[in-house]
């Protein structure tokens, strides 16, 4: 029952659609469903958190707020890598090439 309710009401799918619909299939749509909404509520949180930021003020105490302080399901960001310097770059272009086999 609770499966048939989410499809007629969070998927907008007719009984007919519904009925033809193999498990697998309801999972993927139910899935992709699932993803735009955390999309659409971390939008959301990205505007929440710059109007709270930018109306408060700098208080150099105080980390900025995020989109997972007024969403708390969203997931957290992943850790940016870590900044190449211009050699390291180049040593990294150069095993990428010679992994491909072309010159340098």
């Amino acid at each position: 029952m609770e499966q048939w309710a989410i499809a007629r009401y969070d998927l907008g799918l007719s009984d007919a659609d519904f009925r033809l619909m193999t498990l697998r299939q309801f999972i993927g749509l139910y899935d992709r469903h699932l993803e735009r909404r955390n999309h659409e509520d971390m939008r959301f949180g990205i505007l929440c958190a710059t109007a709270a930021n930018f109306s408060m003020g700098k208080d150099p105490d105080k980390p900025p707020l995020r989109p997972q302080d007024f969403f708390p399901w969203l997931p957290e960001p992943e850790e940016e890598p870590e900044a190449m310097d211009g050699d390291q770059m180049m040593a990294f272009i150069q095993s990428f090439r010679a992994q491909r086999g072309k010159p340098n």
